[in-house]
Formats: structure tokens, sequence, C-alpha cells
């Protein structure tokens, strides 16, 4: 039998490697690969409101955590939060211009790191890839919600 690693190593080799990468590549703009994932969906979300428990859920985090992210991006000037029209229970977090000028660079950012993922692939293999790993996080994802 060869000496291979485990699956899971690899995945948290790549998982380590990427967060250290973006980290290192987002130190000039003062934001982590955190704040960078959370800015990325909130930009996605721009047209929706959005609260803290909406970023819970999508990122698996407990309510500390998405607080102090939040404290965090609201210091550099990226978000501010208001009090929902709908329901004044809720608060909606809300981009700033800043957060949308920004979020245009991180995005170029994110694509050369995205790029140098699928370097060495053909396309097929490239799509090929994408597909086992959305086939293994969904088998992952479905073990670990029982």
């Amino acid at each position: 039998m060869e000496d291979r690693e485990h699956l899971g190593v690899y995945f948290k080799k790549i998982n380590n490697a990427i967060i250290q990468d973006a980290n290192a590549q987002m130190k000039k703009w003062d934001i982590t690969f955190s704040q960078a994932e959370l800015l990325f969906y909130l930009l996605k979300r721009h047209d929706k409101e959005t609260t803290s428990r909406d970023i819970e859920r999508r990122f698996n985090l407990k309510h500390p955590t998405v607080v102090g992210l939040l404290q965090r991006m609201e210091k550099k000037g990226l978000v501010h939060t208001e009090t929902s029209a709908a329901d004044h229970r809720r608060k909606n977090i809300i981009l700033s211009e800043k957060a949308y000028a920004f979020g245009r660079e991180l995005q170029r950012a994110r694509q050369e790191l995205e790029e140098r993922f699928y370097r060495g692939l053909t396309p097929e293999q490239h799509a090929q890839l994408r597909e086992l790993l959305e086939l293994v996080y969904q088998s992952i994802k479905q073990d670990t919600i029982r």
C-alpha cells in the first residue's frame, strides 16, 4: 500500500495555504480573509436586507464571532448598521461606498488566486475538479447535519 496522506489532510493543507496566501495579499489593504469573504457575501446581497443572523447561518459562525467581524469592518469604514424598517428588532448591515470600491480590488485578487488553483489543468480537468469538490462537499455536509 502506498504511503499517502489521508484525503482530509490534503483539504486541510490546501485550505491553510489559501488562507495564508490570501491574508498575505490582503495585508496591504488591512483586511483578513474572513473579512474579505464576508464582504463578498454582502456585495452579492447588496439588494437584500442582511442581518448578523444571516451571516451566522451562511458561514456557520457563532454570534460573538460575527459581531467581532462586523465591528472590525465598521472601524475600517466598510459597513455600518441600520434598524430595519420592517422589524425594529433587526439591524441590517449596510455596505459603505468604500466597501464597493474595495470589493472591485478584492475581486481582482480573488480571480488571480483562483487562476492559480487551475494552473496546469486543462479546461476539462478544471470542470471535473470543481464538480468533484462540490460532490465531496455535499456528501460531507449531509453527514454533518445528521
